[in-house]
């Protein structure tokens, strides 16, 4: 006897054999092999399948499997009787497989042009290179578990691989190859744009990785790593190109290289977004000489940041002075930096002061402190001297008394930032608009290492290495993608992707004893999340063939 409504059809462990048209579920309790030697297991009835909601019509088994899916009254009218004995002859699978975020991350790859430049730059490729692509996605960048993710995955256009699969794909990627696609890649999207430029790294334990030395290791990992330089573009909020690089060397040495390398793919007359740590003579002067624009922001410390913030600070708060959409007032200054006029942007914000003060006063406080503790010592840290007067040192005592004229002109400077561009066009919001975008590409980073499980290469090679990193590129452009449409959307933005994910797995496909494919009825959610990546949901339910 099964009850007369309907609830959620378990998403693992379960069997549908097909009776007389019928589909009656059964949840594998226990597998095992018998005396023989033989796969067996113990299959009990819980129910019988909606074919037209994908959903459960429960008997009470059900209920003892999954009793917070009990409700408090339960009906007496039943649907059908059927018989507890069922011939092998009778018996018949349903199949069951994932079918939402392949199809989903489909839909995608065209969208952002991804799939054309694939099949044109890896004509033999393509179609491995993308769906490990999804798997990174869906599950991380282990190999190991990619046989088990094809076992309830479906996928339509290419054969199942497993780890040996994956590692002989990566070492089959050409560095001539990887050019062709980033020349394609960056023609694709030539139009100008402002291109964010920004380092992290990535740890290893081989040591048979030629690049992979010890270097500033951003995770705090006593390990060797690999750095990862990306261009992001910021308008278009989708990776660009990146460069693996070696691990010792400081980042601010190596954007000269990347510059010129991305020169010879295509890129041109950019505006770079820049981190304050690129700041250098040199850096900027590279940049201008290339005919390339910049947007960055001066490091709080050099004496031209302070002169600046000093001369408009006791009048920078005025209505004139107030950036449309921000809480912030901002003044433009012309400066001259190694021989060139470039144009600060001085911005106030109050928020930030008021933030800044307090941790300001705490490192006081904590630094007096620490003083108060030193009996012995030959030389202190700078970071005394910058808050206070050291009167006697010796190797018995330390007396020292607050520099209040150090922290009060540190207290003044609270709430001010300066931002320093090439482009006398610009006016301060825009500046500001721009710079605050760059932060896209710390998601991006956040994103590779931890959502795509890119914290550790799991490699051992120079070139499963390379191949395996261009892999997880594309998945990361697929990615971005997917999170930028979801948080622009008013009904999804407040989604988490994981969320979105697992709402795009329970959709299913079912494949039927005639071979007949059908999808699982769409929830409401679903149908949102669909809308919002673009897709119309007619179309994503007609389309089941190859691409």
């Amino acid at each position: 006897m099964v009850y007369d409504f309907l609830v959620a059809l378990p998403l693992k462990k379960v069997i549908i054999k097909r009776i007389k048209g019928i589909a009656y579920v059964y949840y594998n309790e226990s597998s095992f092999r018998n005396q023989k030697g033989q796969p067996s297991s113990i299959q009990i009835s819980i129910g019988r399948l909606d074919q037209t909601t994908g959903k459960l019509y429960p008997n009470q088994r059900y209920f003892d499997y999954f009793p917070d899916q009990k409700p408090d009254y339960l009906p007496t009218q039943t649907l059908i009787k059927s018989n507890s004995v069922i011939s092998d002859t009778e018996q018949a699978n349903v199949y069951f497989e994932d079918y939402g975020e392949t199809a989903a991350l489909k839909e995608i790859a065209k969208q952002t042009g991804l799939l054309e430049v694939l099949k044109k730059c890896f004509p033999t490729k393509w179609k491995r290179m993308l769906i490990v692509a999804f798997y990174m996605i869906s599950r991380g960048n282990v190999m190991s578990y990619i046989n088990y993710w094809f076992d309830s995955t479906h996928v339509d256009f290419t054969k199942r691989m497993n780890d040996v699969d994956c590692s002989r794909l990566f070492e089959s990627i050409t560095e001539t190859e990887i050019s062709s696609f980033f020349i394609e890649w960056i023609k694709y999207h030539s139009e100008r744009d402002y291109l964010a430029f920004d380092v992290t790294s990535m740890s290893t334990q081989s040591q048979n990785i030629s690049n992979a030395e010890w270097g500033y290791n951003r995770d705090g990992e006593n390990l060797a790593q690999l750095n990862f330089g990306m261009f992001y573009g910021v308008t278009k909020r989708i990776p660009v190109y990146y460069d693996l690089y070696n691990g010792s060397i400081p980042d601010v040495a190596y954007l000269e290289q990347m510059v010129l390398r991305a020169k010879d793919f295509g890129i041109k007359k950019i505006c770079f977004v820049l981190d304050r740590g690129f700041l250098s003579n040199d850096n900027l002067s590279f940049l201008l000489d290339n005919g390339f624009s910049f947007i960055t922001a001066m490091p709080s410390h050099l004496q031209e940041t302070m002169n600046l913030i000093d001369k408009v600070k006791s009048d920078i708060v005025k209505h004139s002075n107030k950036i449309d959409d921000y809480e912030i007032f901002g003044v433009r200054e012309q400066v001259e930096i190694n021989g060139r006029k470039l144009y600060a942007h001085i911005c106030f914000n109050n928020d930030k002061k008021t933030l800044e003060i307090r941790e300001i006063l705490s490192h006081v406080n904590k630094l007096e402190k620490e003083l108060e503790k030193i009996n012995k010592s030959k030389n202190l840290p700078k970071r005394f001297s910058d808050y206070f007067v050291i009167e006697e040192q010796n190797q018995q005592t330390v007396k020292y008394k607050l520099d209040e004229k150090k922290i009060d002109e540190r207290l003044s400077r609270a709430g001010f930032y300066v931002l320093l561009c090439d482009d006398k066009d610009l006016v301060t919001g825009e500046v500001i608009k721009t710079y605050k975008e760059r932060n896209v590409i710390e998601a991006n980073f956040n994103q590779l290492k931890n959502d795509l499980d890119f914290r550790r290469l799991k490699t051992h090679y120079d070139k499963t290495t390379e191949g395996k990193m261009f892999v997880g590129f594309l998945a990361l452009i697929l990615r971005s993608t997917m999170v930028r449409l979801i948080k622009g959307n008013v009904i999804t933005k407040r989604y988490t992707v994981m969320k979105v994910q697992l709402e795009l797995r329970k959709i299913r496909l079912i494949t039927l004893t005639d071979k007949n494919k059908m999808i699982i009825k769409l929830t409401k959610t679903q149908r949102d999340i669909l809308e919002a990546l673009k897709i119309k949901v007619e179309d994503f339910i007609e389309r089941k063939s190859c691409i």
